[in-house]
């Protein structure tokens, strides 16, 4: 009877026993799930975040870049225009001396995105240029020949209108697009004396995006946009 009470409380507590690990087991599963799930969630919702912000700062950067390379090539191409109106040919030579062909000539082979570059007069008459286009035409209603007197101008891209059906042709069918330079050019004592004018192909806007485009962007679906100050897409062409 002894053994059979004592059988009876070891049997008893083997089952206290077995119950108190399996609510331990329960609860530490439980605590757990309390305190594991809220972490998992945190932790994955600020991996997302550091990806989206990591994501963020290489487009940043990218934009940055391409928008410091086309500005350098702006730079370049406005101080290539000043640079030619300050020699003593454009200061001093008569308007109608044959230097002025070659010089131009020179300029254009130098830069294959050169469209056009054109000597003109204070009237607006175009006295000289690149494969004599529009050599005695007017282009005095120009924004470029207009502005020149205020400064080195560089305009807004825009379609071609006078040179439109003049220049070969785009290869796509698009519009030829056009970037316009100009500046005014002064005689020895500072007397204006002349416009010199430079029409760019917009594409070269495309080579330099290219330059900057990282390899695997397609994968990765990177595009670059530039728009102008109305935010009209100027690039890529439309």
């Amino acid at each position: 009877s002894q053994r059979t009470i004592s059988r009876m409380s070891f049997g008893s507590m083997s089952w206290v026993t077995r119950n108190l690990k399996n609510l331990l087991t329960t609860a530490m599963v439980g605590l757990i799930m309390l305190i594991g799930l809220p972490t998992f969630f945190y932790v994955t919702t600020q991996y997302t975040k550091q990806l989206v912000d990591d994501r963020g700062e290489i487009l940043y950067s990218l934009a940055n870049t391409a928008a410091t390379v086309i500005a350098e090539n702006l730079r370049e191409r406005k101080r290539e225009v000043e640079l030619l109106a300050e020699t003593s040919l454009y200061t001093r030579a008569p308007l109608d001396s044959p230097d002025f062909q070659q010089s131009l000539d020179r300029l254009q082979a130098s830069y294959p995105y050169y469209s056009w570059i054109g000597l003109v007069d204070l009237e607006g008459v175009v006295k000289v240029a690149t494969g004599g286009l529009l050599v005695g035409q007017s282009v005095a209603q120009q924004p470029w020949f207009r502005q020149s007197s205020a400064g080195t101008y560089i305009g807004d891209v825009h379609n071609a209108k006078l040179l439109a059906k003049l220049l070969p042709a785009r290869p796509d069918g698009l519009p030829i697009r056009l970037l316009d330079f100009s500046t005014q050019i002064k005689d020895a004592v500072g007397n204006p004396r002349a416009v010199l004018g430079i029409h760019a192909y917009w594409e070269w806007s495309s080579e330099l995006i290219r330059v900057v485009t990282p390899k695997g962007a397609q994968d990765e679906a990177i595009e670059f946009f530039i728009v102008n100050q109305d935010n009209t897409i100027i690039f890529p062409s439309t």
